[in-house]
C-alpha cells in the first residue's frame, strides 16, 4: 500500500521520500527511495528525514518490538523426561 500512496502523491506533484524494507517492487516515477533492512533502520531513516516533511504518511506494517536477548543460533527446547 505504501508504494501506491507514494505513487499517487508523486503524480499530484508532491516531493516523495519512500522508506522501504526489502521488496521486489519498482520505485514509482518521481519518488526518492531509501532502502532499509530492519525496523530500527526504518525508524532511524524516518527520524532523520521527517523534519523536512510538510506531511508524513506511515503505511508500513513494522514490528515495534525486539527480543531482549538475541542468539546467533536456534534455541533448542529442553528435552522431556
Amino acid at each position: 500500500m505504501g508504494y501506491a500512496v507514494a505513487e499517487a502523491a508523486a503524480l499530484r506533484g508532491a516531493k516523495v521520500i519512500l522508506v522501504s524494507g526489502p521488496v521486489n517492487l519498482e520505485t514509482p516515477a518521481g519518488v526518492e527511495r531509501m532502502d532499509v533492512r530492519t525496523a530500527k533502520d526504518m525508524y532511524r531513516a524516518v527520524a532523520d528525514r521527517v523534519s523536512e516533511a510538510s506531511v508524513a504518511i506511515f503505511a508500513a506494517a513494522v514490528a515495534d518490538y525486539r527480543p531482549v536477548e538475541q542468539h546467533a543460533e536456534k534455541i533448542r527446547r529442553a528435552t522431556r523426561r
